[in-house]
């Protein structure tokens, strides 16, 4: 069986029956656990992408766009794959031929860790130009496509080719002219006041809400207020009043009232998952230095970082796949070439009798 149809029967049986839980003592047979995924996810990444892309992995975690940094690295990417297809499908449709357009997709419909290591490393250094650049996956993909579409290609790009210097300072400049007049904002549940605990990436989308609300003026204002405090909950009243004071705030509460957009409670986000998407990945670990110094859990991510190698050892007997992976390639190299030169020996020996 292939590393891709191993992956391929995790994928489903995951879902139908529960993945073997790993811990330090013993793996017990259970339903799929959060950890189970956040470990699925990890191995994953270790399997196919180059440590150096999964060191910069913390660094991305302070600049990706709100709606991904709850995630792990390897289920980001398979975000921006679904991103693509859509794009792509979006642009045959404009570009190309737009009955065609239904069955045009730029990548397969299963998950990304089934395609060739080639695809794969394309795709995930195509999203973490994203992340670097702090736009969510679909604008970057229809910006990228845009700008190459502009007398620079004839076809749509695949996601290696959105690397590209020129096409990030369009994607940036872009993204710069689209959040001037819109009020952007995530609306993951990690980020609403009933969820909130004061992670680093709240406490971030609290500071751009903020920055929206001071950028806004008069019914504008009042407006941001209304949607950040009262309907979407995202920002707490206390600290709205502290800056803008209580006579603005109440009227976006009433404003919001007297138009009947108060939404329901929504449940709780469980702690685990509360976690930066970085938590426990190998490579991506480095303690006292740089974003990990700054994380409030860094010891409990050295723990996992710790787990997750035994999770590695145990499954592929080393705690660098891939590292084995192209060390096999090499050997096998070498094992055709030497048979190869030995059959040519025994060619060139029968010709000389």
């Amino acid at each position: 069986m292939s590393e891709h149809e191993s992956v391929n029967d995790e994928l489903s049986a995951a879902a139908a029956s529960g993945l073997a839980a790993c811990s330090t003592d013993a793996a017990i047979l259970q339903p799929l656990t959060a950890e189970d995924k956040r470990l699925k996810w990890m191995r994953w990444a270790c399997q196919f992408i180059d440590p150096d892309h999964l060191r910069i992995e913390p660094e991305l975690f302070e600049s990706k766009w709100f709606d991904y940094r709850f995630l792990s690295p390897a289920e980001a990417t398979e975000k921006f794959a679904d991103a693509y297809r859509q794009k792509y499908q979006e642009a045959w449709r404009r570009y190309m031929d737009r009955h065609e357009a239904a069955h045009k997709l730029g990548l397969p419909k299963w998950s990304v860790f089934r395609l060739d290591r080639r695809t794969i490393s394309g795709i995930w250094s195509a999203r973490q130009a994203a992340d670097i650049l702090g736009v969510p996956y679909g604008f970057f993909i229809y910006q990228g496509i845009e700008y190459l579409f502009s007398g620079r290609s004839r076809h749509v790009p695949r996601p290696n080719q959105l690397l590209n210097v020129e096409l990030a300072g369009h994607v940036a400049a872009e993204w710069k002219k689209y959040t001037a007049d819109r009020v952007v904002f995530s609306s993951d549940p990690h980020y609403l006041n009933e969820n909130f605990c004061g992670k680093p990436a709240q406490i971030a989308h609290r500071e751009w809400l903020m920055e929206l609300a001071r950028k806004s003026y008069g019914a504008s204002r009042r407006f941001c207020l209304a949607n950040f405090c009262f309907i979407d909950r995202v920002l707490p009243v206390e600290m709205v009043e502290a800056e803008f004071g209580s006579e603005l705030v109440a009227k976006a509460r009433d404003e919001a009232i007297s138009g009947s957009m108060i939404k329901d409670p929504v449940p709780t986000v469980p702690a685990g998952d509360l976690r930066p998407g970085c938590f426990g990945l190998p490579y991506a670990f480095q303690p006292g230095s740089g974003p990990c110094s700054r994380c409030p859990i860094q010891s409990e991510c050295e723990t996992a970082v710790a787990v997750s190698c035994g999770h590695l050892n145990k499954r592929f007997g080393t705690t660098e796949p891939l590292k084995e992976h192209k060390l096999a390639q090499n050997r096998e190299r070498q094992r055709r070439f030497r048979a190869k030169a030995r059959a040519a020996k025994l060619v060139g020996s029968s010709g000389a009798s």
